[in-house]
């Protein structure tokens, strides 16, 4: 498991990175033929991996409900009154790696309730779910790069 979980903080640490490097409104500006922006996607990680491994696992989360609801699968930014606030989310995007890989040594995941996923893959256990969670972050930083080159051509 300590691949995958290195394999997640070189994902976070490229995706944090990306983000760095645009300002706001690049961050929250939905290019056309996209349902999303960058900061959703990159919230959406955090909250996606906070919900697959605690959430399933009946663990506490490290994200509240509010950022659920705003980040969460079938969420948009186009629902949103005011986008969430980036700094929160930087300082969520690595930590959490941290607390999942000492909460994981500490065999905190013990109780974990098995999903199907849109995917059509079944968790079982949380080794299930950070594998599948890599997955899915691989996907997002391959929006995030698209929404980078996208904005870049506006």
């Amino acid at each position: 498991m300590i691949n995958e979980l290195n394999l997640l903080r070189q994902t976070r640490i490229r995706l944090l990175s990306l983000a760095e490097s645009l300002n706001e409104e690049q961050l929250t500006t939905i290019p056309a033929g996209f349902k999303n922006n960058l900061l959703w996607n990159i919230g959406h990680v955090v909250v996606t991996q906070q919900m697959l491994c605690y959430g399933l696992a009946g663990r506490p989360m490290k994200v509240n409900d509010e950022s659920v609801s705003m980040l969460r699968k079938g969420s948009s930014p186009a629902q949103w009154q005011q986008p969430p606030d980036f700094s929160k989310i930087k300082q969520l995007i690595l930590p959490a790696v941290d607390d999942l890989a000492a909460d994981y040594k500490a065999e905190r995941f013990n109780d974990f309730e098995r999903y199907e996923t849109s995917y059509g893959v079944t968790l079982s256990c949380i080794e299930d779910a950070i594998q599948f969670n890599n997955l899915h972050e691989g996907v997002h930083i391959g929006y995030a790069l698209a929404l980078r080159r996208a904005l870049n051509q506006q």
